[in-house]
């Protein structure tokens, strides 16, 4: 995730004041062989302090300066100098543009300087980090331009900090949405947001969805369940939701095929399954997308004991963006025959993919049932578009060893 100080590429690091941002820039430094850090919220003293509790050795190749406040002259200088230092190939960090920006009054003005300090840092094939914590138009201005885009939040749970950073944009890999916890206890500790990760599941509370909330009953055939998440709902709440739901139908007698996302694994999902399951061989078959040869195994097995069992497809839509991306009329192709064979066998389809990705295009158009999340104030909410449902507020709770998720309808 910190892979960030990439040549010719623009990287946008935002987030809550103290979230870690700064920190966070500072361990991606590490292995950069030159890099200069423009900062206008710190001091070099507090710099220096938090690169050594980092364990970052600064041998010259980390340069640090103050950031010169002001418009006119002093801005003028400090761009000129940033530009300078692109051209003798370092990577730049600039903390905060906002504050770099602060004396800038007019958008054209504000507009052509981002444009200039950009295109330099393509031409010089450099790499650029800014840093931001500003308004809503310098973010959307900034986040158009940027290549690479992370969100750094904080939130206090039970007395205690939790800090997490999320990619919300990549122009040169796929991304998963995935988020990122770390702490600063022993330098900047950083590890994915999995169930094994900050939880120890022994188990779980039986889903009890409401009656308009359809996800099938012991004999009832749904077709294709599609939920379509909100860019600002956690990737966490998605793999729990997914989880509970394997869960919940493998304990109602159902047999569950599931495609995991690309950023997954199947022992540490087999693992979880078990823990909520409280089996030590669910009926569930584990695969990726990507892996033909390990799919066709599976489909083999699948299909062999299919005629006699009640079936279950969950999928993450996120597992075909690829696919999709190099040829949409083939992905469509795909889902088009995976579709009719499913309806032959009488098989429920539930699937999971956020708002932004291009596969949920043709994902909708095969969808009997779809429902969608919203986020606000950091709550989900829940409510179906097709048919039309009341909504809901979606609590899932990993506290006391136990796994739960909860709907409350709004009224």
């Amino acid at each position: 995730m910190l892979e960030i100080a990439r040549p010719s590429t623009i990287t946008l690091v935002k987030g809550a004041p103290g979230a870690g941002k700064t920190t966070l820039v500072l361990k991606s430094l590490i292995d950069v062989e030159k890099s200069y850090f423009v900062s206008y919220n710190e001091t070099i003293d507090s710099l220096l302090q938090k690169m050594e509790r980092l364990g970052i050795k600064n041998n010259g190749h980390i340069e640090l300066v103050r950031g010169l406040s002001g418009t006119g002259g002093a801005l003028n200088k400090q761009t000129s100098e940033i530009i300078s230092q692109m051209q003798k190939g370092a990577a730049v960090v600039i903390d905060s543009i906002d504050a770099m920006l602060e004396g800038v009054k007019s958008d054209f003005g504000m507009r052509t300087l981002l444009q200039v300090i950009y295109s330099s840092a393509k031409q010089h094939n450099a790499s650029l980090i800014l840093i931001t914590e500003g308004s809503m138009a310098l973010s959307e201005r900034l986040s158009y331009i940027s290549d690479i885009i992370i969100n750094v939040e904080l939130e206090i749970k039970e007395e205690k900090i939790i800090r997490y950073a999320e990619i919300e944009k990549d122009r040169d890999r796929m991304i998963a949405k995935q988020r990122y916890n770390f702490t600063f206890e022993q330098g900047a500790s950083i590890f994915d947001g999995s169930i094994g990760a900050i939880n120890d599941i022994a188990g779980y509370e039986p889903v009890r969805f409401p009656d308009e909330i359809k996800i099938g009953d012991n004999n009832e055939y749904l077709g294709r369940i599609l939920f379509i998440l909100d860019h600002r709902t956690p990737a966490i709440f998605s793999y729990y939701m997914r989880m509970l739901i394997v869960s919940h139908f493998i304990n109602r007698g159902f047999q569950v095929l599931l495609y995991l996302r690309p950023d997954e694994d199947n022992m540490s999902v087999m693992k979880d399954i078990k823990k909520l399951t409280g089996l030590e061989n669910p009926e569930i078959f584990v695969f990726k997308t990507s892996e033909e040869a390990e799919n066709r195994k599976a489909i083999e097995q699948y299909e062999s004991i299919l005629s006699n069992k009640k079936t279950l497809h969950i999928y993450d839509a996120l597992s075909n963006e690829a696919l999709y991306m190099r040829d949409p009329v083939q992905y469509e192709d795909v889902v088009r025959v995976f579709t009719s064979a499913q309806s032959r066998q009488k098989a429920t389809v539930i699937g999971f993919g956020y708002n932004w990705l291009k596969t949920l295009d043709v994902q909708k158009k095969y969808a009997s049932i779809i429902y969608v999340t919203y986020v606000y104030d950091n709550d989900v909410f829940l409510r179906g578009i097709r048919p039309s449902t009341p909504a809901y507020h979606v609590k899932i709770d990993g506290e006391m060893k136990k796994l739960s998720m909860k709907f409350t309808r709004i009224t």
